[in-house]
């Protein structure tokens, strides 16, 4: 007969820990804490959720059945219920931006407003990659994860725009979630430094503007980059890198409201005049309309110093930055970065691009919707503009 005892003869091996116990059970769930192990995963379609236990995915299944929520949001417009007064009180978190969890990894700091939401971020601490892709040597730590991952190779893109006659579809709720909300045209985050207009759709583009643009170490940064963008160039081409035209208005940041500074002027290539423009981040800290209408000035101030004809004027918008694709990041490193750009150059150098407008935009490592620049799909982005704008595959 098996007789209860309080001895604690099963011991966590990880160094630093002082887990102990005595059922055996309660060992081998505990060492998932250690090994991001959650074997236990939802049976529900479009469900990724994950559970180190099998009592944890029991009440999870709960909240697929809405006559178990007895727990109520009475936000306007909004329809989460819960099993658990607790889960209601973090989800109230998501509508007064608090974020109470906190990563306690050293130099991370990663907060957010759920529980659930730390625990899938502690995994990425752990290195732990046991969701195996079926399709390539890819690897991840959360099964969610995994699931989207795969839809890169299927091609299943389930979650469609809900606005009228807008036909983009994407592989993740989230990337549908921030491309509806640029049809809203809100942005509610608003620079505060003395004469700055910028204002942001998301608090994270609005820190990053103010680390580009207001600290001594965002304008290095910047610098280092345009170098790096100015080698790569004199390379193969003649560049000049201290162009400077003369136009209407003007437009902040120039330090003269008059002249625009342009990153480089390809002087070798004659037959279309390219300008190429380093873009940190995508250019989403910089105000899109100021940048639109620095563009449309430019190529009117050339037009107009030709008044015998101009040939096409190009302007290749180059990130030189991690982007994203349908919101996955793309982990390309430099070099094939730089490949893309000088390659693309080599094509409109050797007239292999035709351009037959006299203003030709190219975005090259900006973020993508569906083939699309994401920057083509902000409602400052105008109509007229758009046709000015060659796509070419990322």
């Amino acid at each position: 007969m098996l007789k209860h005892t309080d001895e604690k003869n099963f011991r966590c091996s990880e160094p630093d820990c002082d887990f102990a116990t005595c059922i055996k059970g309660n060992l081998v769930r505990h060492m998932r804490t250690h090994s991001g192990e959650r074997p236990f995963a939802c049976p529900m379609e479009d469900c990724g959720y994950t559970s180190a236990s099998t009592d944890t995915l029991k009440t999870h299944m709960y909240t697929h059945n809405a006559d178990s929520k007895p727990f109520r949001c009475q936000e306007e417009d909004c329809s989460f219920a819960s099993v658990h007064q607790q889960d209601l009180d973090e989800h109230m978190n998501t509508h007064t931006g608090a974020k109470p969890f906190h990563c306690t990894e050293a130099d991370c700091d990663f907060k957010c407003a759920q529980k659930a939401g730390l625990e899938r971020h502690l995994l990425t601490h752990t290195g732990v990659k046991m969701f195996q892709c079926t399709y390539c040597s890819s690897s991840f730590a959360r099964g969610d994860v995994l699931k989207i991952h795969i839809r890169t190779h299927t091609g299943e893109r389930p979650y469609a725009c809900s606005y009228p006659e807008c036909p983009y579809t994407c592989a993740q709720k989230a990337t549908l979630d921030i491309h509806e909300f640029r049809h809203t045209g809100l942005k509610p985050f608003i620079c505060s430094e003395e004469n700055c207009e910028y204002s942001a759709a998301y608090a994270g583009t609005l820190k990053a503007h103010i680390q580009c643009w207001h600290t001594k170490e965002g304008k290095a940064k910047k610098i280092t980059k345009q170098d790096r963008v100015r080698q790569i160039l004199e390379e193969v081409y003649a560049v000049d890198s201290e162009c400077h035209i003369k136009y209407r208005n003007g437009c902040v940041p120039d330090p003269d409201k008059h002249y625009a500074r342009i990153d480089f002027h390809i002087v070798g290539i004659t037959h279309t005049i390219v300008i190429v423009e380093c873009d940190e981040g995508g250019h989403a800290d910089y105000m899109l309309t100021c940048e639109l209408s620095r563009m449309e000035q430019i190529h009117e101030a050339i037009l107009k110093a030709c008044p015998d004809g101009a040939p096409p004027v190009l302007f290749v918008r180059y990130n030189p930055d991690m982007r994203t694709i349908d919101g996955t990041p793309q982990a390309t490193k430099r070099r094939e970065k730089e490949s893309e750009l000088m390659t693309f150059l080599s094509d409109v150098a050797e007239g292999n691009v035709v351009f037959t407008e006299t203003l030709n935009i190219a975005y090259l490592g900006y973020d993508m919707e569906g083939c699309v620049p994401c920057v083509c799909n902000d409602p400052d982005f105008p109509e007229q503009m758009k046709g000015c704008v060659h796509l070419f595959a990322p």
